[in-house]
Parts: structure tokens; sequence; C-alpha cells
């Protein structure tokens, strides 16, 4: 019998509590009742939570933001044999699910329905995070030229922005490839208002130290 296989890597989102929930029932949606049907797994430091249904999943205790999230599906026949399935795995650095079924035209349509929510999902920084890296490391090498040509004209206190600005740089890259900034997945299950975040405090203070580099490099060619 004909097979249809697929691994599909899902894009940049952000899913809230609601997002999630909704996202699960397309997934079990026209997958029949059975002992092992669905698998439901979340992931946050050193802890797991499992459950076979949603409702148990989300009664328990609940972290405010996880670092992942699996659901594994399996529609089974009356034979007790397996003939579609999806595979769904979020990690902050690496995402995809993956799909399969006998029935065309379920593998086609269920295919449409994941990929056409997820896309709806996508946060603000959805194309600068595909760039970041390259981006990170031209800044990195145009401040560098600049603190040491501040050092060079004996501008020490300006030269602290531009090695400023090389310090968040480097931690940024550090953090975006741990998927602590601009993460592939971000779930964020309750909102806490007191998370600081760091996407917003780098922005200011990368902002601060770009334009006291600016000022420094201005009063050296117009020290007057």
């Amino acid at each position: 019998m004909k097979e249809y296989r697929k691994i599909i890597d899902t894009p940049v989102v952000l899913l809230k509590l609601d997002d999630v929930k909704s996202l699960m029932k397309i997934l079990i949606e026209g997958i029949p009742e059975h002992t092992h049907a669905f698998e439901f797994s979340i992931h946050h430091d050193d802890v797991q939570i499992r459950a076979d249904n949603l409702d148990d999943l989300f009664s328990q205790e609940l972290p405010n933001e996880i670092d992942g999230l699996t659901c594994s599906v399996k529609g089974w026949t009356q034979d007790n044999t397996i003939d579609r399935g999806i595979f769904l795995s979020f990690r902050k650095t690496v995402s995809d699910y993956q799909i399969h079924a006998h029935d065309e035209a379920w593998f086609l349509g269920k295919i449409e329905q994941v990929n056409s929510f997820l896309e709806k999902k996508k946060p603000w920084y959805t194309n600068f995070s595909k760039h970041f890296a390259s981006l990170n490391g031209i800044f990195t090498g145009i401040f560098s030229m600049i603190f040491i040509f501040l050092i060079a004209k004996e501008m020490y206190i300006f030269s602290l922005a531009p090695l400023i600005m090389v310090y968040i740089l480097h931690s940024s890259f550090q953090k975006y490839q741990d998927g602590k900034l601009f993460p592939k997945t971000k779930i964020i299950l309750k909102e806490d208002i007191k998370r600081t975040n760091y996407e917003l405090w780098s922005f200011i203070v990368s902002i601060l130290s770009l334009v006291a580099t600016g000022v420094g490099v201005f009063l050296t060619y117009n020290p007057d």
C-alpha cells in the first residue's frame, strides 16, 4: 500500500497558551480515540511533563515559559495498525514535524492546516533572526575598529561605548545560539509582567552605546 511521508521544517513562531491548545486540536482532529493515539510532552530545564490527553496536560502546574514541546499523534485502524501519524517537536533552536499517511487527501490537508496556522504566528523578529549571525559578525568587526580608532586618538571615555557594543554583540550571539534570544520557537504559557525582556533591554543599551560611539567619532573630526 502506498504511503506518503514528509519532514517539514517549521517557521519561526511565538506561541501562547491558547495558540498551543489550538494547534494541538488541529493535530488530533480526525484521529480516532485509541489507547496509544496521543502523547504530549512539555520540557523545561530538567523537568518533563507527560500526558496522553490535552485535559491532563494543561491541568498540571506549568511554567511560565517552556523550552520545548513534543506531540505524537497516531491514527489506528480497526485491525490495530497505524495508517497515519504526526510527530511534532518544538525546540528553541530546532523545530519541525514529521507526517505520514496512506490517505493522500488527509496527508495534504493536514499539512495545509498546520502550515497555515504556524504562518500566522510569526513574531516581529522573524526576518531579522535569519540574518542575525552574519549581521552580528559584521557589526562586531565595525565596533572593534572604532574602539581601536578611539583608543589611538586617546579618547578613552568614548572608547567605552564601542567596547560595550562589542560585549553586547558577543553576549547576544551566545544567547542566540542557545535559543534564549530570537528563538526559533518561543512558547509562553503564562504571562509574567515581571519577566525581563532581554531583547528589549539589549536594544535600548545598544542604541545608547551607538549614540555615544557616534558622538565620540564626531568629536574626533570636530574638536571645536
